[in-house]
């Protein structure tokens, strides 16, 4: 591994935003970290190493205040480095089909693909998985307050967050996406 740095970094146009727009959980079982490539040119994983038709990857939609975070961590003394991962979420509205999903993403180790709002799509806990470390299923005090829930995931891995090349039109990723997707039932007056 070089350790040479190969070039600078401008300031760049005023154009991006923060935030995330939809979520992605990958069935772990899947995924394997020697079955997904990468460019050689940018480093970005080409191929995610899914099988065509093989529905695994299953999209959460996301609104309002929804993070990621990776945290370098390196060791002058033990010459080492590694990366936390974290993904906080906020699922709206309570359904009986979403408590199911939660309790199966608890149990499991899943691979988490994030799209931001910017387009970009990047994908956390490659080789690690990533675990749900904290739920909370919340109805709220006030008409106004979240009924729903709050999830954050955390992880470990050798290299950070790795952008996916294509973001969300990449072949192998598209590939592997469901169709099933649950659509919480809204009660009106």
């Amino acid at each position: 591994m070089a350790c040479s740095l190969t070039t600078g970094r401008g300031i760049g146009c005023k154009s991006n935003v923060g935030g995330i727009q939809n979520v992605y959980f990958g069935d772990p079982a899947e995924f394997t970290a020697s079955s997904v490539t990468y460019d050689n040119t940018t480093g970005e994983i080409e191929n995610t190493g899914m099988a065509t038709g093989n529905a695994s990857i299953f999209k959460f939609a996301l609104k309002g205040a929804n993070s990621f975070t990776t945290t370098i961590t390196g060791s002058d003394e033990n010459g080492t480095v590694f990366t936390e991962q974290s993904l906080a979420i906020t699922l709206q509205t309570m359904d009986h089909a979403t408590l199911k999903e939660i309790k199966l993403l608890a149990h499991s180790r899943p691979k988490i693909f994030v799209e931001d709002r910017n387009g970009n799509l990047l994908m956390l806990g490659i080789e690690n998985g990533m675990t749900l470390t904290t739920g909370t299923i919340v109805s709220g005090d006030a008409m106004g307050d979240l009924s729903g829930y709050t999830l954050e995931f955390s992880g470990q891995e050798k290299i950070g967050v790795i952008h996916v090349d294509g973001g969300i039109a990449n072949a192998s990723f598209v590939a592997g996406l469901a169709t099933t997707s649950i659509t919480p039932a809204t009660t009106n007056e």
